[in-house]
């Protein structure tokens, strides 16, 4: 909307950034778009992480794998939050427009979350290891700064298995 000649506005069409703000609003988190999404960033996150790692990001990277560790005995919940500190943990190495991009993108997965219910039982004890596994094996390598290793590691399917599989409440 403008003002108009002699008073009163003149509403045009609406612009495409308005109208995609608009739009977004009320969407419901898609963890499958997301993990869509992350996987195509994937290059750019291991690269910047690899570029940005020194000792601080070393013990932040292995303080989170060791809280996905302790997690293993818990809520599933708490298992699923510490898996996604330890992204947000390789995001946050370099700092920049990737950070805040990849962020925003948590904001849905971290919305999803809060649906996670139920105890790590003897049932979900396979795809809980098997998931720790798979959240350690790009950390192992971006600490080792092998690129290629940690962007087959952070492709792995089996990264968003537990995710998918998560119980919620009814």
């Amino acid at each position: 909307m403008r003002p108009a000649p002699g008073g009163g506005d003149f509403v045009g069409e609406r612009s495409a950034l308005a109208g995609m703000l608009r739009d977004v609003r009320g969407l419901e988190p898609d963890v499958v778009q997301v993990g869509r999404v992350l996987a195509a960033l994937a290059p750019l996150i291991v690269a910047d992480a690899i570029a940005a790692l020194d000792d601080a990001g070393r013990r932040g990277l292995e303080q989170s794998l060791a809280a996905l560790d302790a997690a293993r005995d818990g809520a599933l919940r708490d298992f699923v939050e510490a898996g996604l500190e330890v992204f947000a943990t390789i995001v946050s190495l370099p700092t920049g427009v990737l950070t805040v991009m990849v962020g925003a993108l948590l904001r849905t997965q971290i919305a999803v979350l809060d649906q996670v219910a139920g105890p790590i039982d003897a049932d979900r004890r396979e795809l809980v290891d098997r998931d720790a596994a798979a959240v350690a094996r790009p950390v192992h390598a971006i600490r080792a700064r092998d690129r290629e290793a940690a962007l087959r590691a952070g492709l792995d399917p089996e990264l968003m298995v537990l995710f998918a599989a998560a119980p919620t409440p009814s």
